[in-house]
C-alpha cells in the first residue's frame, strides 16, 4: 500500500509530496525526509523506493538509494542517499547533492 510519494529535487525542495511535510539535505549525498504517517504506523513499518529523476538532475551516472537505518536522520524521518560515478573510466563513487530523485513510501 502506498503511503506517501514526492518529487524530491537538487535545492533540496519538494517538486510535488502527498504524504510530506519536509526535505532536508545535512550533508552532502543525505537528504531526511519527515513523512506524514497514518496513524499507528512509524517509519520502521514502512520501506522506501527511490529512482533518480535524469532531467533535472545535474550529470550522469548517478544513484539514490533509500536508507532503512534512521540514526542518519532526526527521528521519525526517512533517508535517502544520493552518489554520483567518478572517474574515467570509473573509480570510484562519491556523495552528491546534484541529484532529483522520486522516493515512494509503501507500508510493510
Amino acid at each position: 500500500e502506498l503511503v506517501a510519494h514526492a518529487y524530491v529535487n537538487t535545492s533540496p525542495a519538494f517538486g510535488f509530496s502527498y504524504g510530506f511535510s519536509a526535505v532536508t539535505r545535512p550533508q552532502a549525498g543525505l537528504v531526511c525526509l519527515t513523512p506524514i504517517l497514518p496513524a499507528g504506523l512509524t517509519v520502521a513499518d514502512i520501506y522506501p523506493q527511490v529512482t533518480v529523476e535524469w532531467n533535472f538532475s545535474n550529470g550522469n551516472d548517478l544513484l539514490a538509494y533509500g536508507q532503512l537505518s534512521t540514526s542518519v536522520c532526526p527521528a521519525g524521518d526517512v533517508a535517502v542517499r544520493t552518489f554520483r560515478f567518478t572517474g574515467n573510466p570509473v573509480t570510484g563513487v562519491a556523495a552528491s547533492n546534484t541529484i532529483g530523485f522520486f522516493v515512494s513510501l509503501y507500508r510493510r
